[in-house]
């Protein structure tokens, strides 16, 4: 496009898909994290 309006459009898209996915994983982690100390107090 020659006003690079698609390009900003899909920086924004890459962006956002980036920083979704980076929060995803921080909270699997997390979440992994949790449930092996519950299990070590357990023990």
């Amino acid at each position: 496009d020659v006003n690079t309006i698609s390009r900003r459009r899909d920086m924004m898209l890459a962006t956002t898909m980036i920083v979704v996915a980076a929060i995803s994983s921080i909270i699997a982690i997390t979440s992994n994290v949790m449930d092996f100390t519950k299990k070590v107090d357990a023990i």
